[in-house]
């Protein structure tokens, strides 16, 4: 027994099934077995081609570069200036508060 392999139209792997050793082969069918690293694998008429998952992965998921990624002192420095910011603003409220109440917060 052997197993022949499936072709739809197109060449893609339609599926697979056991003949007997003295099999002819149908159009869109073949012996050759597509790799099982291939993703959607379509048949040339040689051999099974697509993209494997690392592949696809590489292609499809950007990743920052190292010159782009922040370093660690940019961002302690970014939240610097943001926690000086955000004191500022309250401290410019606490300004205003106490000139509508008269300077007493307590009320």
């Amino acid at each position: 027994m052997k197993i022949a392999i499936i072709c739809d139209t197109t060449g893609y792997f339609a599926g697979s099934k056991y003949v007997p050793d003295d099999y002819q082969l149908a159009t869109n069918e073949t012996f050759v077995q597509p790799d099982s690293e291939l993703l959607n694998p379509k048949f040339d008429g040689t051999t099974w081609v697509g993209s494997t998952q690392a592949d696809f992965d590489k292609a499809t998921i950007s990743t920052p570069s190292k010159d782009q990624q922040p370093s660690v002192l940019s961002l302690v420095q970014q939240l610097g200036l943001t926690i000086a910011q955000v004191n500022a603003n309250q401290v410019k409220m606490q300004q205003q508060l106490n000139k509508l109440t008269g300077g007493n917060t307590n009320a």
